[in-house]
């Protein structure tokens, strides 16, 4: 059980990738972030560094994103703190998923497959 709380924060970010680039029109990019969640059950340790550094790039995209849209609404003398502070909150969620994705728990989840080593420093 707690494995699935550590992996559906991954799920979620995915998921909320997926609405922005489906606000921005990138239909092959909504696709993508619908079905890159399901790598997941993979289990294969390169996965885990996949989704890490997808999680990484939401992360960057968030902030950029963040970064125009708080200029545009200070530029029309808008209000723009409590966007800021939600956008912030969601980019911070993205880089906490990819967190919860290190750990002894996660390393066993994301277990080489039969045969291989660990890792490459036990070859």
């Amino acid at each position: 059980m707690k494995t699935v709380l550590r992996l559906l924060p991954a799920f979620l970010c995915c998921l909320l990738m997926g609405a922005h680039f489906l606000r921005l029109g990138m239909l092959w990019a909504v696709i993508a972030c619908c079905v890159f969640p399901f790598v997941l059950f993979l289990r294969h340790p390169a996965v885990r560094w996949a989704v890490v550094a997808a999680l990484t790039l939401g992360f960057v995209s968030w902030i950029l994103t963040t970064l125009q849209l708080v200029m545009v609404r200070m530029q029309t003398e808008a209000p723009f703190v409590r966007l800021a502070i939600i956008l912030g909150a969601v980019a911070l969620f993205h880089l906490v998923a990819a967190a919860l994705l290190f750990g002894e728990r996660m390393r066993g989840y994301f277990h080489p497959s039969p045969g291989e080593p660990a890792s490459p420093s036990s070859a």
